[in-house]
This record gives C-alpha cells, sequence and structure tokens, in this order.
C-alpha cells in the first residue's frame, strides 16, 4: 500500500475530520473493527482530536494540511509521497508533526519520499 498527501487539499468541507480518516481507512481495507482505533491514532498524531467532529470547512489551512497528512499515513503504508506536507502550518506545529511522524514512519520501516526540500526551505 502507499498513501499520498498532494500539495493540494483532497477534502470535502462537508466531512468532518472524523468522517475523512473513517471513509478512507474503509478505501483502504482496514478492517471495520480496526477503522475506530486508526482514526483516534491518526488524528492523535496529528493533533486534531480534539475537533474531529468539526466539518473540515471550518479548519485553517494547516489544520487541513494535517488532516492530509493523517489520511496518508492510514494503515502504515509502506511507501509515502508527502508534497510539502507542512504548507500552511505554524512552524512550531509543521517541526512537531513531521517529527512524529517521521518517527512513525522509521520504526514501521516505511520509505518516506518529501519535495521540495520540505526541511531545508522553512
Amino acid at each position: 500500500m502507499m498513501g499520498i498527501c498532494p500539495q493540494h487539499d483532497i477534502l470535502w468541507d462537508q466531512l468532518t475530520g472524523m468522517e475523512h480518516v473513517v471513509l478512507f481507512a474503509g478505501l483502504r481495507g482496514v478492517p471495520a473493527t480496526e477503522i475506530h482505533n486508526e482514526a483516534e491514532k491518526r488524528l492523535k498524531e496529528v493533533e486534531l482530536w480534539n475537533v474531529r467532529d468539526v466539518q473540515s470547512s471550518a479548519y485553517s489551512g494547516g489544520m487541513r494540511r494535517r488532516l492530509s497528512m493523517a489520511i496518508a499515513l492510514i494503515g502504515d503504508p509502506k511507501v509515502v509521497f508527502l508534497d510539502e506536507p507542512t504548507t500552511g502550518m505554524d512552524p512550531v506545529r509543521g517541526v512537531y508533526v513531521v517529527h512524529v511522524n517521521l518517527s512513525n514512519l522509521f520504526t514501521n520501516n516505511t520509505f518516506s519520499f518529501f519535495f521540495l526540500l520540505l526541511l531545508l526551505y522553512r
């Protein structure tokens, strides 16, 4: 399986953060009994658990990017393409989210590809 976090949002304004993660978890083949746990894990990793029931149209640009990153990591894919995943995030949160997710990626033996000099550009 492969994850992708494109530069532009792939979100629907009418869906909540939780609904997005549950939808994509189902599409990725996460077993139905594990979908809620996967959604909780991913939303907590990107610090969106407290706003999980808010429609994504109310999210800031940085929050939308974090949700897109959470979606890309559903199911612990072996390859993840992240195209400027911190665009729109404040610098402190961007570094935190990247650090947490990179730690998870390396722990899970995942190969991650960052485009456009993610950290050097900042």
